[in-house]
């Protein structure tokens, strides 16, 4: 307990103020729990570096608010932080999704809205909490309200404020679920979409085209991701349903970033870029004849970057996108051919998906997680123009 005590904050509020914020954090937090005894106030207002007579004025503050319980002769009891009515009816949604426009379905706002959208329809109330805010202490503070439950949309692996603070809603039966996976992330409930599937439709396309020697052209920064992890094994198993030999995949560092707007001399640095690196493969009697890219802002700077090898974009490659917003690309300005084929991940149904999760942890008291894989669908050129 002195560990713990010794842990007052030291801002400029007065000493009674000061008190009752650090009494209120540790009875959020768990710290101090319900049921349990504060100690002996000569003892608390010693170790917290204040006159008894201020922590009493502390403490009659906290009992007003019903979160401690004077006992006559044997100090004050932990009540417990109090429930919010509002919160009682509300799911947080972490993510970064804004109402100011209508989500692109192939973006990771379009999760937000479809889990939002979930809790609309279930006349419940969704609170949006920025993810880089997120830690255990706002956790704490958002628990203590019993919230009804939090569907994260961000993909929390890297982010330690994000994960603690997401530890600590699941530690206080706070049912918690999130659009990501990996090791480290079991004990939560998880929806994913299904890469590997969609992964396989699209070689099987390139296949079915008359293409053999397809290369993967991954960047760099996301070759440990569970979800690359998966498009690879969707490759690797219509491969060898096909009788096509796997050639191993791309990794390259992004140089010359993507940005938010149309931009002719970045897209131009961007080609050049991936046309050094693919060079090679693109030449010679083991020439690749198919690009499967990361995302479709991808495609037309993989196109791009084949004109300038001497090479017909459809005619003597083709190359696969994903997440279906190539009609919305900035890109396009420059080079137009649309992807052979790309995969619409149904982000809207991902986040409804998440919603139904947090429903089931309601009305289910056992231990066991969840992940759910929502299929896509592939989306052919034809549709596209």
């Amino acid at each position: 307990m002195s560990g713990m005590l010794s842990s007052l904050d030291s801002h400029s509020l007065p000493p009674r103020a000061r008190a009752a914020q650090q009494l209120r954090r540790w009875i959020n937090d768990g710290t101090l729990s319900p049921g349990s005894r504060l100690p002996a106030e000569t003892r608390l207002a010693q170790q917290m570096g204040i006159a008894r007579g201020t922590l009493r004025q502390a403490l009659r503050e906290l009992a007003d608010a019903g979160l401690v319980e004077p006992q006559k002769n044997r100090g004050h009891l932990v009540v417990g932080p109090q429930r919010s009515r509002l919160l009682a009816s509300t799911i947080l949604v972490l993510g970064l999704y804004t109402e100011t426009h209508d989500p692109i379905p192939g973006y990771l706002e379009a999760v937000d809205a479809g889990a939002m959208g979930a809790i609309r329809d279930s006349h419940r109330n969704a609170l949006s909490v920025h993810p880089r805010l997120f830690g255990a202490e706002r956790a704490g503070e958002l628990a203590a309200g019993s919230p009804l439950g939090a569907v994260c949309c961000v993909d929390p692996l890297g982010q330690e404020d994000l994960i603690s603070g997401l530890m600590r809603l699941r530690a206080a039966k706070v049912p918690v679920a999130m659009h990501a996976d990996g090791p480290d992330l079991t004990n939560f409930d998880r929806v994913i979409g299904d890469h590997a599937s969609g992964s396989a439709a699209l070689t099987e396309q390139l296949i079915a085209a008359g293409r053999r020697r397809i290369l993967r052209v991954w960047p760099e920064v996301s070759a440990n991701s569970y979800w690359l992890q998966e498009r690879d094994r969707g490759h690797l198993t219509a491969c060898a349903r096909n009788g096509v030999t796997a050639l191993p995949p791309l990794y390259y560092p992004t140089v010359a970033n993507r940005g938010d707007v149309s931009d002719a001399a970045g897209f131009d640095r961007r080609v050049r870029q991936m046309c050094g690196f693919l060079v090679d493969r693109l030449r010679g009697p083991n020439a690749i004849d198919a690009i499967m890219v990361c995302s479709d802002s991808g495609v037309a700077e993989a196109y791009a970057a084949a004109r300038l090898c001497g090479l017909q974009p459809q005619r003597d490659l083709d190359v696969v996108g994903y997440d279906n917003y190539w009609h919305l690309c900035w890109e396009r300005a420059f080079e137009a051919t649309p992807p052979l084929a790309t995969v619409d991940k149904d982000n809207a149904a991902i986040g409804a998906a998440m919603v139904d999760l947090i429903d089931h942890r309601l009305r289910s008291d056992k231990a066991d997680t969840h992940l759910r894989v929502i299929p896509g669908r592939i989306v052919t050129a034809d549709e596209l123009v």
